[in-house]
């Protein structure tokens, strides 16, 4: 009777296992998929740092002027850390324009500044990428299964 029960925790944690080995190739295969690229869907991270507090109002219509752009794909404001992020595609807008429109978007000049990468974190480039990871390995052997 042991030795069935034993047999059967086995057998599901392999199952398991598999299971979730399948969602991992599946997921890393939706979020970086070489069509998108190919296509031009890339979508440009911004953000700029609030350097004082925002409440949750201003913070809202903040986040909604932004928004509203047309030509901003989603945005996001962390409001604990003052941080405002938002996409877009490259080429259809420059962050200085955004960030100009966003100081004169209200009667308040808040203290915020344009988050910039260092040159040392553009060569790094996605954390999620690293060249050495499981992941990414993983990824790559996607890849070259399906394309």
């Amino acid at each position: 009777m042991k030795k069935k029960i034993i047999i059967r925790i086995a057998a599901s944690l392999v199952g398991v296992t598999f299971l979730l080995f399948v969602v991992l190739c599946v997921h890393l295969y939706g979020i970086a998929k070489k069509r998108d690229a190919e296509k031009g869907n890339l979508t440009q991270l911004s953000r700029i740092d609030f350097k004082e507090p925002i409440d949750s109002v201003n913070a809202l219509k903040i986040n909604n002027f932004v928004g509203s752009m047309p030509e901003v794909k989603g945005t996001y404001f962390n409001i604990p850390a003052g941080l405002l992020v938002y996409g877009y595609a490259p080429g259809a807008l420059k962050s200085q324009e955004v960030f100009d429109k966003v100081m004169n978007f209200t009667a308040h000049k808040y203290k915020a500044e344009r988050y910039i990468v260092s040159p040392e974190q553009m060569n790094t480039g996605c954390p999620a990428g690293m060249d050495n990871s499981f992941s990414m390995g993983l990824a790559n052997l996607l890849f070259k299964i399906f394309n």
